[in-house]
Formats: C-alpha cells, sequence, structure tokens
C-alpha cells in the first residue's frame, strides 16, 4: 500500500514513479515490490527453461532460437531499468535525514580514526566530553556515557575520571585541532544526538580501517558538502562492483546481484549509508570474484586481504578456499597455481596492510598493541547478541517472547542459556555444512568460495545486521544463472527472504524479532534447501542441461 504523498495523485506517470523512488517513507513498498516482482521473473524463467529444454529434446534445437535472442534481451533490458530504480531508491530514496551523512558514524569515523594513535578504542568519549568540557561545553548536559572497556553504562563523572586527555596530545597544535573537529562535528550533526551518542559502543573498526580513514579524511574540513562526497565513496564502489560482474558473468546475473542487494532486509542502506568505507569490503570480495572468473587469483587473494583487514570476518573466504586447495592437494599431490597465486595475494596482500595499520599508532610497538586491543574489544562487543544482530546462533537462543518486549529474557540470560546446549549447535552447524564440505572436489573454486564464505559468516558468527550484504555473494555462483535452473530457484528463495522479511517489517515493529529471529530463521531455511541440494546433486548443476551438453556430437574437426 502506497502511503500519501504530497502531490502523487495529481502527478505523472513518470514524476508518480520518481516521488516512489526517492521518498524514503516508501522504502518498504518498494523493496517488497522489487523483491516480488524479481521472485516471480525468476520462478518464470524457471519455467521457460524446463519449456525450452524440453522443446530442444523433441524438436530441432535451432527452431526457437531467434525467439530466445529476442526474449533475453528484452529481460535484461527489464531488470536493468529495475535495477537502476532500485538503485535509486537504495542510495537516494533511503539515505540518512535525506542526506548522504550519517552524521553519527561519521563522529567515531573521524574521532575514531584521526586521533587513533592518542585515543586508541577506549578513550573515544572520555576525551571527546573532557576537552569540550575545557572549550566549547557542548556536552556539560551528557549525564551518562558507555565505559568501552566494559560496556557498562555509567555516570558520565565517573566514567571521565581523572582528567587525563589533554596529557595524551604531545602536540598542542594536535590537541586544538581535536577541539575544532569537535566543534565542528557538532555544528554538523546538530544538537539532538549526544546525549545518547555517548552510550553506543565507540570505535570499533580494525587498526586498518582506522589508517585508511585517516589517510581519506586527511586535510578534509567537517563540512557538509566535503563529507557528503566521502560518503558517496562507497556509492561509487558498489557500482563500480556490479559494473565488474556484467563483465565477469553477465548483465543479467549483475542486475539480479543488484536487485537482491537493494532489497536484501538486514542490508539497508540507512543503516550505514552516508558514512565512510562501509561498503569497500563487500566490493572487494565481489572484486575478488570476478578475478577468480577472470583467472586472476593473486589480484582476488589481494581483494580478500583488503576486506579482511577492514572487517576481519572476510577471511573466512580464504579459509574456504584454503581449504579446498588443502583436499585437493591431498587427493591429487599437486597443488594448482590458481591456489598458490591466490595465497600468496592474500599473504602478501595482508602483509603490506598489516605494516600500514601499524602506523596509524606512535609506534610499531603501540601499532601491534592496537590490534591486541582490537581483538579485547570486539571479544567483549560480542559477548552477548543484541536486537540488530543476525546468524545461526539465535536459533538456540528462541527462550522467552520474541516477538515483543513483554517476558523478553534478556541478552545476558539468552547468552548463559546458549552456552547450555552449545553442542547442539556446534553439531548441527557440522551436519548443514556437511554437504557443502564434502561437495568441495566437485565444485569449481568461485562457486565452492562464494557458497562457503556466504554459509561460514552466517552460521560461525552472530554480526550486525547491515554486514548481510555477504549473502549477495550466494548469487555469484560459477554458473549462467539464466540457464541453470538450481541457480534460478535459489536464487528466487533469496528473494523471498528479501520479501518476507520486508513484510514483516512492515507489519510488526518489533526490532529483535526482525533481525534474531525472523532474518536468522530466513537464512537458516536457505542453508537448509542449499545443503539439502548438494546432498543430491554435490555439482549443483542442472541436470537437463548437463546431459544435453553431454549427449551433444562433437564438433566436426575436419571443416
Amino acid at each position: 500500500m502506497i502511503a500519501p504523498m504530497q502531490g502523487y495523485d495529481s502527478a505523472t506517470v513518470i514524476e508518480k514513479l520518481w516521488l516512489l523512488i526517492t521518498t524514503r517513507g516508501q522504502t518498504n513498498e518498494v523493496q517488497f515490490t522489487i523483491a516480488v516482482g524479481v521472485l516471480a521473473l525468476l520462478l518464470a524463467a524457471v519455467a521457460w527453461r524446463t519449456l525450452i529444454l524440453y522443446q530442444r529434446r523433441t524438436t530441432d534445437p535451432e527452431t526457437p532460437r531467434k525467439w530466445r535472442r529476442w526474449a533475453d534481451r528484452m529481460i535484461s533490458a527489464a531488470l536493468l531499468i529495475a535495477a537502476l530504480c532500485s538503485a535509486t531508491q537504495y542510495f537516494y530514496g533511503s539515505r540518512n535525514n535525506r542526506t548522504w551523512l550519517h552524521t553519527w558514524d561519521i563522529y567515531h569515523q573521524v574521532i575514531g580514526a584521526k586521533y587513533f594513535s592518542e585515543l586508541g578504542y577506549f578513550k573515544i568519549y572520555e576525551c571527546t566530553w573532557e576537552i569540550d568540557e575545557i572549550n566549547s561545553g557542548h556536552f556539560k548536559k551528557v549525564d551518562k556515557m558507555r565505559d568501552i572497556e566494559t560496556l557498562a553504562v555509567r555516570s558520565t563523572a565517573k566514567v571521565v575520571g581523572e582528567r587525563d586527555c589533554v596529557d595524551r596530545f604531545d602536540d598542542p597544535a594536535r590537541l586544538a585541532q581535536f577541539a575544532k573537529d569537535i566543534d565542528d562535528l557538532y555544528a554538523l550533526g546538530g544538537p539532538g544526538m549526544w546525549s545518547t551518542l555517548f552510550s553506543d559502543k565507540g570505535f570499533n573498526g580494525t587498526p586498518f580501517h582506522a589508517w585508511i580513514l585517516s589517510k581519506v579524511t586527511a586535510g578534509v574540513d567537517i563540512v557538509e558538502r566535503d563529507y557528503v562526497l566521502l560518503g558517496l565513496i562507497d556509492v561509487g564502489l558498489m557500482l563500480l562492483a556490479f559494473a565488474a560482474i556484467a563483465w565477469a558473468y553477465d548483465v543479467k546475473t549483475a542486475a539480479i546481484a543488484a536487485l537482491f542487494f537493494f532489497a536484501n532486509f538486514p542490508n539497508r542502506f540507512i543503516h550505514m549509508g552516508g558514512s565512510i568505507l562501509r561498503f569497500d569490503y563487500i566490493a572487494m570480495l565481489i572484486f575478488a570474484l570476478v578475478a577468480m572468473k577472470k583467472d586472476r587469483f593473486a589480484i582476488a587473494g589481494a581483494c580478500v586481504a583488503w576486506a579482511s583487514a577492514e572487517r576481519a570476518f572476510p577471511a573466512i573466504f580464504a579459509v574456504g578456499l584454503g581449504y579446498k586447495a588443502g583436499v585437493e592437494l591431498l587427493a591429487t599431490r599437486k597443488l594448482r597455481r590458481e591456489y598458490l597465486h591466490f595465497g600468496i595475494g592474500f599473504v602478501g596482500g595482508g602483509l603490506i596492510l598489516f605494516g600500514l595499520s601499524l602506523t596509524a599508532s606512535a609506534s610499531v610497538s603501540a601499532g601491534v598493541e592496537s590490534w591486541l586491543d582490537w581483538w579485547h574489544n570486539m571479544v567483549v562487543h560480542t559477548r552477548h547478541t543484541r536486537g540488530f544482530r543476525v546468524g545461526f546462533k539465535h536459533m538456540f537462543m528462541m527462550d522467552g517472547n520474541v516477538t515483543d518486549k513483554h517476558e523478553f529474557v534478556g541478552w545476558t540470560k539468552k547468552t548463559e542459556l546458549f552456552h547450555t546446549r552449545a553442542h547442539f549447535y556446534y553439531l548441527t552447524v557440522l551436519i548443514l555444512l556437511a554437504p557443502l564440505l564434502l561437495a568441495v572436489r566437485k565444485l569449481d573454486a568461485v562457486t565452492f568460495a562464494a557458497l562457503f564464505a556466504a554459509a561460514g559468516f552466517f552460521f560461525l558468527t552472530v554480526a550486525t545486521r547491515y554486514y548481510y550484504a555477504m549473502m549477495v555473494l550466494l548469487i555469484l555462483v560459477d554458473r549462467k544463472l539464466f540457464e541453470d535452473r538450481k541457480q534460478l530457484l535459489l536464487a528466487a528463495l533469496l528473494f523471498s527472504t528479501a520479501a518476507w522479511l520486508t513484510k514483516i517489517q512492515m507489519v510488526t515493529d518489533n526490532v529483535p524479532f526482525h533481525y534474531n529471529t525472523a532474518t536468522s530463521a530466513a537464512f537458516a531455511g536457505y542453508f537448509v534447501i542449499l545443503g539439502a541440494l548438494l546432498w543430491i546433486d554435490p555439482w549443483l548443476r542442472d541436470r537437463m542441461v548437463v546431459g544435453r551438453e553431454r549427449d551433444a556430437p562433437a564438433p566436426d574437426e575436419s571443416s
């Protein structure tokens, strides 16, 4: 149902379409419509492929070729138009606060990265408050603050404690710049967000993320125009990633991947759009699969190294390819050239990026200590799940009421209950991953790496919602999407999760239910079906297509 919009009834058809795809209030309706529309298209494509394959078996296979070529072009054009409309709604219509600025996150990124050597991971809120108290006094009314090292929310006075932040700055000019940046960020974000911002969980990027952010933001004035341009880096990266898919796979696959990325419920632009380099990890993983498709495994390894240095969990991609290389090495006593090149790119790139990350701190030893601090921060940060997180572990924490706040058992209690049944969780993960692990030699490197990265991420982590951009990798297996009915059905299943989850969000208002329960259950269902298909057919190919290729006569070499 379309929500009321000013001027909608009197608008032309084109104007109505523009209002729909550029109005934030229409995000749910547009994403639901796109998900359902693509789902219907994919199911129709399955029926069409079945008809074509049956005709090829019973009639002259050349008869419908012109008809199919025309239909292929029409489908490609329709998908491109849909992808452009969806991209407009995603990047423009659902942008944060009608701008491309996520000021909440920009504060954490600028202060956390720019002053990483002085503040580390645990002093960002304390020193912001303390230095501001000496200067402008914007935050005097903030009475509570999170102690990031323990995650406890206490009175501001207790968290700040002894005033020692000035002593952290050896350079008076840098201290003065810190104070100015606080004033500029206050002006950029306005007075409304700070009383709750200091109860967030600080800057959590890796030291490499801090380093690259410090370089990107160096010398950039904290004003809206300049930071909008920095926020658009992610938009450019994702558009480039989808263009790369079109180059390495085909236009239809790129359009389907883009449409799912935009419609995928947990991966909403409003969550992290308008920040800086929040999507580079998924762009790099897409570039890695594209490079592997083009037999550039060293480049792929370097791309995965970047993604891993930025967010850590993308290293599961390298683990999957390493597992495949190890199994094939044991079976054949040979290490394929492609895996060796990937390993060189990943390890070599990782070492270079690690070295660069050390320069974000005052010394090499301080840089190593920063990585240890980051690890400690993540251990504390992820000890208990939260309402915005998704992962298979939630299927073993469904105690109490999971649909609203009444009789909700709490995050600490959920963790305690999970530990009592952790053995069942690990056993279930092993069972569900077994078909993929056993199919390792049947699947090509691109397909196995894509499936393993997405599956490993879902089963082994509990991640914040926006990282579920990872699920787009499931579409990028090494198959011609519109010629393989199994891939069409699996893609349709992904779009059904997008439609179902968007509809749930439209009719319910409990955030933990949306993510902990519904989203985790939806992707669990997808991987159960994927596992069943792999168990039946570890090659994961359309048997009618494979059979036709096998039965086709060999080409006449004499002609």
